[in-house]
This record gives structure tokens, C-alpha cells and sequence, in this order.
């Protein structure tokens, strides 16, 4: 079995099935292009020197403390 999953169409219960029985899964190609679109977004935001939630802070109580770019 294989599950197929697909921007804005993917269910807890698949999520759960492929967790927990180890089951394979496929993206569809908007998938992919909805995670280019992503990447290429957060890049921009990045190299503009964006404070970014948990991407570039730490979390919770951390979450004031920008990590170094290095990191």
C-alpha cells in the first residue's frame, strides 16, 4: 500500500496509518511545487534579515533569542 498525499488534501488518519504501520507514501507534483514555492519564500524572507518563528530563534521561552547565521 501506498498513500498519496496532496497540499490542503492530507488527513490525520493518513498521517497516522503512515507513522505508525511504516507505510509509504507518494506526493503528488503540486506537492512539490507548492514546497518549491515554500522554500523559495522563506529564503527571500531570510536574506532579508527576517526574524523567523523557530526558523532562525529558538522556541518557547528562547523564542527572543535569534540564532547566528553560521548556525
Amino acid at each position: 500500500m501506498i498513500i498519496t498525499l496532496a497540499p490542503g488534501r492530507a488527513n490525520l488518519a493518513q498521517l497516522e496509518t503512515i507513522y505508525r504501520d511504516e507505510v509509504s507514501f507518494k506526493l503528488t507534483p503540486d506537492a512539490f511545487e507548492a514546497i518549491e514555492k515554500s522554500a523559495s519564500r522563506l529564503l527571500d524572507r531570510l536574506e532579508g534579515n527576517e526574524t523567523i518563528y523557530v526558523v532562525n530563534t529558538g522556541f518557547g521561552k528562547l523564542a527572543s533569542v535569534k540564532i547566528d547565521e553560521a548556525h
